[in-house]
């Protein structure tokens, strides 16, 4: 499994900020969801499960 990330951090905040614009979020929904797209820890702590699971299934 690969996670391939076509869309750029950049691109995620301009289209964040345009959904804050156009009220389609509040401001206190835009500070959380800008925090996680740079922050990445939800993609981080995705894939650390990921991986403990892969390993926890490998018998020596």
């Amino acid at each position: 499994f690969h996670y391939n990330n076509t869309i750029t951090k950049g691109q995620e905040l301009l289209d964040l900020k345009k959904a804050l614009d156009e009220g389609a979020i509040d401001q206190n929904e835009y500070d959380l969801m800008k925090d996680k797209i740079i922050n990445d820890e939800y993609i981080k702590s995705f894939f650390k499960q990921m991986d403990e699971e892969e390993f926890d299934s490998v018998s020596i």
